[in-house]
């Protein structure tokens, strides 16, 4: 399974200990399911190795390991642009020592990129939106996307993974297929139940799992949030709201591949995220919707039919304008807790 790019010329050593102050922590503000934080990081002179931690897997939602490797794919995105900005080039490697339970999943190797440091405008606005980053679930206000908003979020995009759909009729369908989706997937049982242990209260001091303010829930409410999760009958407002968040937006950002392996799950995250920076480098508001793709193949394959794109749909992302501009994003494990 190991695949490489080229990798870049190392003329000079850049430290493990630069690299870890540098690059991890703005890999640690990556998105992930349920805000586990599925990662380890070992640094290293020039290279960054990047590790499942199998204690934050979402066995009963992601069997197949899909999201985790979206979410590591986000990191390696984040990693990459906080290296742009601190002047270097990043070179990936896919499973570089093979697909072994505990081998690296993704390889970063950097090198001096032999320019002044003088950041571009484009590249400050990106290396500022990995902290201004967060879910976004208020509704939006369905208005079209201008012509210098949809320039920023084409850049740096590999549109053989990336599709963004604006047609009205489409987003509807999706919207549709979504509110099944999620109807489907909150009335299990053991789906609330994993949920429910990733649910905080909105004074939580925990890094991880998604906070009452984060999901809208007022926070008296939060105290209890994990207990209605698992026992209130959440998937018909859930799956209503879901329609809605969809139908509000003016663009669904779908990241479909031509084949379903783990590498096509990483590369599908790192374009997620790429879109997800560039949204919010252009002032925009997003949220992942992928209560369609967590529901089943029947599901996911309505949304490849919806978006003819590759046959392999990895995530949604919904993208708009939103009048909700203050929101907190979820919190995050220190570095120490990630660093391998």
């Amino acid at each position: 399974m190991q695949q490489k790019s080229p990798q870049p010329t190392v003329k000079e050593r850049i430290s493990a200990d630069t690299i870890t102050r540098q690059i991890i922590p703005s890999a640690i503000l990556a998105p992930s399911a349920h805000n586990t934080q599925p990662w380890k990081f070992k640094a290293l002179s020039n290279t960054i190795d990047i590790y499942i931690d199998w204690s934050r897997h979402l066995t009963v939602s992601d069997p197949t390991l899909r999201q985790l490797y979206v979410s590591l794919g986000c990191a390696t995105t984040n990693a990459i642009n906080a290296a742009k900005y601190w002047n270097k080039t990043a070179a990936v490697q896919y499973f570089p020592e093979g697909n072994g339970k505990n081998q690296p999943v993704v390889r970063l190797t950097f090198a001096p990129a032999n320019k002044p440091i003088d950041h571009n405008q484009t590249e400050a606005d990106i290396f500022a939106a990995i902290v201004q980053r967060h879910t976004n679930r208020s509704f939006f206000d369905e208005k079209t996307l201008t012509d210098d908003e949809t320039t920023i979020l084409n850049q740096s995009l590999d549109h053989n993974i990336a599709t963004f759909i604006s047609d009205r009729s489409k987003l509807e369908k999706i919207a549709d297929i979504s509110h099944e989706g999620t109807f489907s997937t909150l009335s299990r049982p053991e789906f609330k139940e994993e949920l429910s242990r990733w649910v905080r209260n909105s004074w939580t001091y925990q890094h991880d799992g998604m906070p009452g303010y984060a999901m809208g829930i007022p926070a008296p409410l939060s105290l209890v949030a994990p207990m209605m999760v698992r026992i209130a009958p959440i998937h018909i407002q859930e799956a209503s709201k879901t329609k809605q968040q969809v139908t509000s937006a003016s663009a669904v950002a779908v990241f479909s591949t031509a084949t379903d392996t783990p590498v096509d799950h990483i590369r599908a995250g790192q374009q997620l995220q790429q879109v997800w920076l560039n949204a919010t480098a252009a002032g925009l508001a997003a949220m992942p919707v992928v209560a369609a793709i967590e529901a089943g193949a029947e599901f996911r394959s309505q949304v490849r039919d919806v978006v003819q794109a590759k046959p392999f749909t990895q995530s949604m992302l919904r993208i708009g304008h939103s009048s909700k501009t203050n929101l907190r994003a979820t919190p995050r494990r220190t570095l120490d807790e990630c660093l391998r």
